[in-house]
């Protein structure tokens, strides 16, 4: 079966050998210290020109996209394995195709949709507002403050110096890309979508009970969701070659478990029942 291959897969092997090929006489100590400011205006440079894809659907490789997404949910090591095609052939990790994010805010969108016209929302009002809180809120607000964070400590305390002791003579320090960093929340944010949009809604009808087995169910959705944004999390930072201790990454794992645990002790114990697909329902659809 042909996959499809975007254009950074096709020349990476030529890339590659031209490079050793090349050596390292240009990497001079120089071009070592101004490393850092020049990543950064790159990553900020490109930003406008990833925006003005976005009105041009041609631009964009929906192929690549949707055999991403496919991806992610069997093996989701493999998609960062782009990111190093890209950093190979255009010397950046973050994508250039802004496709990723279109497709998933209109999968967004229709699911949001999709959940309203079950809860019977009426006013334009309410469906702006379920809008705004899907893609502003949890989708844009959420992943800009974790992509933030996560690129904050990798830079700052992940990355290999050569400070630290770093023997290779053509080691070249790195700084993570802002834009890779919120890359890697769209593909997690992909899983969480499933488990939460899609997995929830169909089985909403299960949920809506307030039996000790639905709370279980209910609570378990979440926990495996925000689970596996942690692991595609710490996936994308693990691909990159110039960090390390990336495994701390899955801190927040101990914490799911704690409190999923947590939820089903109340319930047994004293009686107080902590469902979160009720929780999530009464918040954005009582009225």
């Amino acid at each position: 079966m042909l996959l499809p291959v975007s254009q950074e897969e096709r020349a990476a092997a030529s890339f590659s050998s031209s490079a050793r090929r090349s050596g390292g006489g240009g990497r001079t100590s120089a071009a070592r210290s101004s490393l850092a400011p020049a990543a950064v205006f790159r990553s900020c440079s490109a930003l406008p020109e990833y925006l003005a894809r976005v009105a041009d659907y041609r631009q964009m490789d929906l192929d690549a996209t949707f055999y991403q997404m496919v991806t992610l949910c069997a093996q989701p090591s493999k998609v960062y394995k782009s990111a190093y095609y890209r950093k190979q052939t255009k010397n950046r990790w973050a994508r250039d195709d802004p496709a990723f994010a279109v497709i998933q805010l209109l999968f967004l969108l229709a699911a949001t949709v999709a959940w309203a016209v079950t809860f019977r929302v009426s006013s334009v009002a309410s469906y702006l507002s379920l809008v705004f809180h899907a893609v502003v809120v949890e989708w844009l607000g959420f992943g800009v403050l974790c992509a933030t964070l996560c690129w904050w400590i990798a830079n700052h305390y992940l990355r290999l110096r050569t400070s630290q002791g770093v023997g290779d003579t053509f080691f070249v320090e790195q700084r993570v890309e802002w834009q890779f960093a919120f890359d890697i929340h769209c593909n997690a944010f992909f899983i969480l979508f499933l488990f939460l949009y899609v997995l929830q809604f169909l089985l909403a009808p299960v949920l809506a009970s307030e039996s000790f087995g639905a709370l279980l169910l209910a609570n378990a959705l979440y926990s495996a969701a925000w689970g596996f944004y942690t692991y595609i999390t710490f996936l994308g930072y693990m691909a990159l070659p110039f960090l390390h201790r990336t495994e701390r990454f899955l801190t927040p794992l101990g914490v799911i478990a704690a409190i999923f645990l947590t939820t089903l002790l109340l319930q047994a114990i004293f009686g107080v029942r902590v469902n979160f697909a009720h929780m999530s329902a009464s918040y954005y659809y009582s009225s």
